[in-house]
This record gives C-alpha cells, sequence and structure tokens, in this order.
C-alpha cells in the first residue's frame, strides 16, 4: 500500500497515518501498521496481509479515513488530500474603528495547548476593514497574534481553524495599551546595554518571539504593552538571570521597571552511578528553590522567548550551567529507571562556581 498525501496543490510532509482493520471483514478496528509521509508526502507499507482496511490520515486535530481492499500479491495506490481548514475574522479597536495593515499569525498549539516552536502556520495582514483570513490550515486549535505598529498585540488562544463553511469569524479587540521604561542596571548602577527582554501576557502567551534590546544607557521603551500584568524577563550575557517580574500595564499611562543584574554564577554538576562511573544522557532540570521557576529543562520549555532548552550530562557525566542569579536551585537528575530519580539543593553565589556531585543510586 502506498501514495502521496497533499494539501491543496501542495505535498504533505511528516502527516501520520494508520492502516486500521475494518471492523466489519476482519477483528474490530486495530492499527495494523503506522508510518509518517516523508519530504515528498510519500507513504508506503509492505507485507500487508489481504483484507479491508481504512487508511486513516491524521491532520491537525483532524482525522480522515480512506477505505481501501489488499488482496494477495496485490499493489494498492491511494493518493490522499488532507482538507484546507481557515480562520477569518475582524480586528477592531475598542471604539469599533477597524485596525488596518495589521499582521495576523496562527501558531499551532500541541496536544496540551503550549505553542509549538517553529514557523507560523499562515500569516497574513488586516484589510482596510480589518478584515482578515488565514487559509491553507490543518483542522484544530490555534494561537492567534495581531499586531498593529503603536498597539500592543493581541492574542488568542485556543482559536480553531475549520473547514469553509464550518468556520464561524473571530472578532480581535485591540487596546490602545500602555508605554513599559525598562531600566537595566549591573550591580554597580552602571546602566547594562545589549540585554535581552521578552514579555509574556497575564494568560503566559509570549508577547515578542525576538527579543527587545536595551540601547547604551541600558534603557527600552516598549509602546503599545497591552493592558494588564505583563511578565518581564531580562537577560544579559556575563550577568545571572534574575527572577522574572511582573508589572501592571494601565492603559495610555507609562509604567517604569527597574532591573538590577549582578554577575553571573555558575553551576557544575558531575553525575556518577554508584560505581562512580560517569552517568551519561542523564536528564536534568534546575529550578528555583522558592519560586519553582525553571531555569534549565530536560524537555521542550514554554519559555519566553520560546528557546527550547534542554539539560542533557554529556559522555562526561559533567554538565556546566551558566547565567545563574544568586540564589538557591533545586537540581532534579533522572537517568532513567537504572538509577533512582535524584533532587539535590545547591547555592549559586554571583561570580563564583559551584560544584555539585551527585551519586545515583541504582533504579528498582
Amino acid at each position: 500500500v502506498e501514495g502521496v498525501v497533499t494539501i491543496g496543490a501542495h505535498r504533505l510532509p511528516g502527516a501520520l497515518l494508520e492502516l486500521i482493520s475494518d471492523p466489519e471483514a476482519n477483528d474490530g478496528y486495530i492499527v495494523r501498521m503506522r508510518t509518517t509521509s516523508d519530504a515528498g508526502g510519500r507513504f508506503a507499507w509492505d507485507a500487508v496481509p489481504a483484507g479491508a482496511y481504512d487508511v486513516v490520515l491524521h491532520h491537525g486535530s483532524a482525522r480522515l479515513a480512506y477505505p481501501i481492499l489488499v488482496e494477495d500479491h496485490d499493489r494498492v495506490e491511494i493518493d490522499l488530500e488532507a482538507q484546507e481548514a481557515r480562520i477569518s475574522g475582524v480586528a477592531q479597536l475598542q471604539n469599533g474603528r477597524a485596525v488596518s495593515g495589521a499582521e495576523v499569525v496562527a501558531r499551532a498549539l500541541d496536544a496540551d495547548g503550549r505553542v509549538l516552536e517553529d514557523d507560523p502556520w499562515a500569516r497574513t495582514r488586516t484589510d482596510p476593514a480589518g478584515q482578515f483570513d488565514l487559509t491553507g490550515l490543518p483542522v484544530g486549535l490555534y494561537h492567534l497574534e495581531v499586531t498593529s505598529p503603536g498597539l500592543p498585540t493581541a492574542v488568542l488562544s485556543d482559536v480553531e481553524a475549520d473547514l469553509p463553511g464550518a468556520d464561524h469569524p473571530v472578532e480581535v479587540v485591540v487596546g490602545l495599551g500602555g508605554v513599559l521604561e525598562v531600566e537595566v542596571l549591573d550591580q554597580d548602577q552602571r546602566p547594562v546595554g545589549g540585554a535581552r527582554i521578552w514579555l509574556r501576557d497575564a494568560s503566559g502567551a509570549p508577547l515578542n518571539y525576538r527579543p527587545f534590546i536595551t540601547g547604551p544607557q541600558g534603557v527600552l521603551t516598549i509602546e503599545g504593552a497591552p493592558s494588564g500584568n505583563v511578565q518581564v524577563h531580562v537577560e544579559a550575557a556575563g550577568y545571572g538571570t534574575p527572577p522574572d517580574q511582573i508589572v501592571r500595564v494601565v492603559e495610555g499611562a507609562t509604567v517604569p521597571l527597574r532591573v538590577l543584574l549582578e554577575p553571573a554564577g555558575y553551576l557544575r554538576l558531575i553525575v556518577v552511578g554508584p560505581g562512580r562511573d560517569p552517568v551519561t544522557r542523564a536528564r536534568v532540570d534546575v529550578v528555583r528553590a522558592e519560586t519553582g521557576e525553571v531555569v534549565l529543562s530536560r524537555r521542550p520549555l514554554r519559555r519566553l522567548r520560546l528557546d527550547p532548552w534542554w539539560g542533557y550530562v554529556p559522555r562526561t557525566g559533567i554538565l556546566d550551567v551558566s547565567g545563574l542569579s544568586t540564589g538557591f536551585y533545586e537540581v532534579i537528575i533522572d537517568a532513567g529507571d537504572t538509577y533512582e530519580e535524584t533532587r539535590v539543593e545547591v547555592e549559586i553565589e554571583a561570580d563564583k562556581r559551584t560544584t555539585a556531585a551527585v551519586v545515583l543510586g541504582d533504579g528498582g
């Protein structure tokens, strides 16, 4: 059984396909084989027993089934077309005035509702009436962003893309926002230029996918910040990353924020087994002991800047973590079923390296 998966005029790579037995002809719905389409949208299964099957194409949150009949020594070719969904709507100010020329971006969500960290599925701009239409999307839920110069980015989560005719227009209300003035200083009250700043709103949705950068005087003015609580994350080379700060932005007002940085502290983690041999590929989380804020993660992390961070111990059994601010951290080490999960607390000091040697116990 072989074929090609397309969406519109394009071939669709990475689509999940399942070969499922037909309940009327075989012994109930059972997934017999599973594969994904290659870079050219092609897929194939070999040595398929004779019988009736459904080829199921998973596309976004949609499942499309195509019945086939396989006979002995037969070759079945089937081309599958993923249906295109869309998101349409209108962007306007609170007074009902249309927001024209705004960029509208749709980003896919994973099964846990987190924004996937790749390029947007679709983007467009609003017309003079503020209307927009995002097409060519897989059926499913999306994170929608509407950005217009001088206005705060409007963010909507769990926006559904549906088939034409079944979709419901989305209304996006864009506020005027406020102004956030951030000043970044070092421990001697000197300005820190080139500091990188990320924002996200009260729902946890990121407001910028590329960092804002402070000028030579350590100052950055961000216009059009959305009203409400905004989380501010600051990083700078050579300095410890402080805990994120929450500021309350008021519509039409200027809100000042001063962030103090200190020289970075460093953690060297040495991980060995009961026989003192290095443990490789152990997965590591580092979190702030007081707040639980994740600093380093063994799994993709929904950070403000959306860089996926992993902590994996290399073959030497030694993992170096930099850019830590002064304070206490909990280190969580998981090396699979072979060893017990281990947690240790470490104290980090500015401009110093802390070494923690951890001996993992046998698992089970």
